[in-house]
């Protein structure tokens, strides 16, 4: 029996710690496209640096940045708080006229702000390149001496050529010229080692994105299987279609083992997958296809550009095109038509058939007939070729791309809309037609600042279970919105919960705390609760966040809404438990969002954009509206899963900073858009403003996915051995049994 055991110690000496651990991907899953704006206004160079200083515009407000001559990427930005009206530079000094008259200077060399409000007694523009001596004629850049109006200079021009923004030259050995073409792209030339080229270009295309929409891409293996079962549920009899069935998996189990030349060995390790290389490029493609990494985004620009990006990529354009919609304003994505459905203001709208690569195939075009000024999908039905349009005169109506009269079948359906000064129900009826039921108005010196429905998705824990082990329901009523109020007079803020069918106000939350107005109030919805933030200056000027649970009911246990889950709106609904928390952050917000990921089961990430740039995120547990203080917590409390103590102020923790050592600059009308993956723990988020920057993240952790550096043959070989040494035991263990029952003696 000693040689058993000591030969089993000697085994498990043999076993190896296998390395389950998760690596950092900083760096790697993250990526930024960094822009300047679609409108150079002013380039100047600075000799010394052997930089390019640029004054671009995007919006309304303009950006001075610095460019390498060499290679084109940026040195330096900053968005300035104003529209320039003119440029000077003097020296190593540019000098900057807004448009109230206000002239700042900054340094040429290091972006530095050296001077504010300075006067000038005379503005002399640097924006306007002599171009005496430039000849462009078709495709053809000239340079001619000024004397002898010989060419000093020649070089070809790309098509579609629009302006010389910058020109710079000794007629001699020195040539620059700065080129803009159309499609807000730029191309830097020089003159160097006796050869002029274009030595970089720029696309900023991408600086002016209206809708983007995250798409993936399918798994083409698969087609061949789709087809086969298109064709099986054509085929009339049902044993033809199993006949059909039986031979192409026979084909298919064949093709298999010819694949592996019938050898038993090389087939037991593929189906173990033992046979992968993780470093071999076919290895990582299945992978990130089975995990749902192979994302797109694609986005639609100001100027009608329909493009897509490789989220895997780093965001390299897989393919561009015109859609000759003007001022486009939604871009919407239907998997069960494979369609993409790009509106434009005038009403115009065109249908894009895409693969499952998502290369486009075909497009239809077609018109509503009316300009319109927003447009939502319609989803009640769950159909997904209609939307509610909301016309330029006010009125709204559900349209369809696909049929040429709509009908609508059941009962009718109700939305809503919002104005900065009215919330606003409507009725459907079968012919798509909108009808309003009842408005909402706020008082003269109000306005509402923030709006937020609630989206109708999977409900995976109709309740809280709390330590004692008793549940806590949640309040799931489907047709739900909040939004805040802001009193400019004596600067309250008002959360309201609003019932979108009736228009009751089910909960108000209320904030005399003289919310300052100049910074921004957003509001997210999740589940059965609401998160809200404003900047408030009493008693001192702070960061603030509320949360508002809902709940059927605060005693444990007990529930009002039925089992069914379906509920009759207008019958009314029993008023939800409201649990509210404040808490302080050390930041200013500029705009929050929620993550998605594919079941709802892992924890909610807050998304949050800061005001100086930084993207971070915040996991929902922590901004729990049920937290009290470690000294009111009882032991039940403290056994609730994830329960913590209440702390007024939320950390900005390092390692939740998104962006990183990132400069990103998003402006005012940030677009954060969150997408699942095929794993529940993974969710990609992409925050979409002046420049483009898209991550993934993992708010429970990577709990389902293991290290490639994970040794399976390790493991799968030690409980390969223990189970032949149980195997092994299993006579003397049924011996010694034998002997213990007859009392033998060894």
């Amino acid at each position: 029996m000693a040689d058993i055991i000591g030969y089993l110690f000697f085994l498990l000496a043999l076993i190896k710690p296998l390395n389950a651990v998760f690596s950092d991907e900083a760096y790697i899953v993250d990526w930024q496209l960094q822009n300047l704006g679609s409108a150079y206004k002013c380039v100047m160079a600075d000799e010394e640096s052997n930089h390019l200083a640029i004054v671009s515009e995007w919006r309304d407000q303009s950006l001075l940045s610095f460019l390498d001559k060499n290679s084109g990427s940026i040195i330096f930005r900053e968005l300035l708080p104003y529209h320039i009206q003119d440029v000077m530079h003097i020296g190593d000094e540019i000098y900057l006229l807004n448009e109230d008259g206000i002239v700042d200077v900054y340094d040429s060399q290091h972006g530095f702000k050296k001077e504010v409000g300075v006067e000038v007694k005379e503005f002399q523009s640097s924006c306007n390149p002599n171009l005496k001596n430039v000849k462009v004629e078709k495709s053809e850049v000239r340079i001619v001496d000024e004397k002898s109006s010989m060419d000093v200079f020649k070089f070809e021009l790309d098509e579609n050529f629009e302006k010389i923004l910058f020109f710079n030259s000794d007629y001699a050995t020195k040539m620059e010229v700065l080129v803009k073409y159309s499609g807000n792209r730029f191309a830097f030339y020089n003159y160097l080692n006796d050869t002029i080229s274009k030595r970089w270009t720029r696309d900023e295309s991408l600086s002016t994105i209206v809708d983007q929409v995250i798409l993936d891409v399918a798994d083409e293996s698969l087609e061949p299987t789709e087809h086969e079962i298109s064709v099986e549920t054509s085929i009339p009899q049902v044993w033809k279609a199993y006949l059909y069935r039986l031979s192409t998996n026979s084909e298919r189990f064949i093709k298999y083992l010819e694949r592996f030349n019938y050898n038993p060995g090389k087939i037991i390790t593929n189906l173990l997958g033992m046979d992968a290389d993780a470093e071999d490029l076919a290895t990582i493609q299945d992978q990130n296809m089975r995990f749902g990494y192979l994302k797109q985004l694609i986005v639609i620009t100001d100027n009608g550009a329909l493009q897509a990006l490789d989220m895997l990529n780093k965001g390299a354009v897989k393919w561009s095109i015109t859609t000759g919609i003007n001022n486009p304003i939604r871009i919407f994505f239907s998997d069960a038509f494979r369609d993409l459905t790009v509106f434009g203001k005038d009403g115009s709208y065109k249908i894009y058939k895409v693969d499952n690569s998502l290369h486009i195939k075909e497009s239809i075009s077609g018109s509503i007939g009316s300009p319109i000024e927003s447009v939502q999908p319609f989803l009640v039905d769950n159909s997904t070729d209609k939307f509610v349009v909301k016309f330029t005169n006010g009125s709204k109506k559900v349209i369809s791309t696909t049929e040429k009269r709509i009908s609508l079948d059941g009962n009718p359906v109700f939305i809503t809309d919002h104005t900065k000064f009215t919330v606003e129900g409507f009725a459907v009826d079968k012919d798509g037609n909108a009808k309003s039921t009842w408005k909402y108005k706020v008082q003269p010196d109000e306005e509402i600042v923030s709006f937020r429905q609630r989206e109708s998705k999977r409900t995976v824990n109709v309740g809280t279970v709390l330590g004692s082990r008793d549940v806590l329901y949640k309040y799931l009523y489907p047709n739900l919105a909040a939004f805040a109020i802001v009193n400019k007079q004596s600067q309250k803020l008002t959360t309201n919960l609003m019932d979108t069918v009736t228009g009751q106000i089910l909960h108000s939350q209320f904030h005399d705390d003289k919310m300052d107005t100049d910074f921004p109030v957003n509001i997210i919805f999740g589940e059965n609760w609401y998160i809200y933030s404003y900047f408030s200056m009493a008693p001192l000027p702070e960061q603030k966040i509320g949360v508002v649970e809902l709940y059927e009911s605060l005693t444990p246990n007990q529930k009002f809404s039925n089992n069914t889950g379906l509920t009759e709106a207008m019958a009314g609904v029993h008023k939800p438990a409201a649990i509210a928390n404040t808490f302080y952050f050390p930041d200013i917000i500029k705009r929050l969002e929620l993550s998605e990921t594919k079941y709802d089961i892992t924890t909610k990430a807050v998304i949050i954009v800061l005001e100086n740039g930084q993207i971070t995120y915040v996991p929902k547990f922590l901004l729990n509206a049920r937290r009290v203080e470690e000294s009111k917590m009882s032991d039940d409390d403290k056994k609730e899963f994830m329960a913590t103590p209440y702390v007024p102020g939320i950390p900005l923790t390092d390692n939740l900073i998104l962006s990183h050592y990132r400069d990103v600059i998003l402006g005012e009308e940030i677009k954060i858009v969150s997408s699942a993956t095929n794993l529940e723990s993974t969710s990609n988020v992409c925050a979409i403003g002046l420049d483009v920057f898209c991550t993934r993240i993992t708010p429970s952790g990577q709990f389902d996915v293991m290290s490639p550096g994970f040794e399976k043959g390790t493991l799968l070989t030690t409980i390969g051995v223990l189970f032949l040494i149980c195997v092994a035991l299993r006579p003397y263990g049924a011996s010694k049994k034998l002997k213990a029952i007859w009392t033998v003696r060894d």
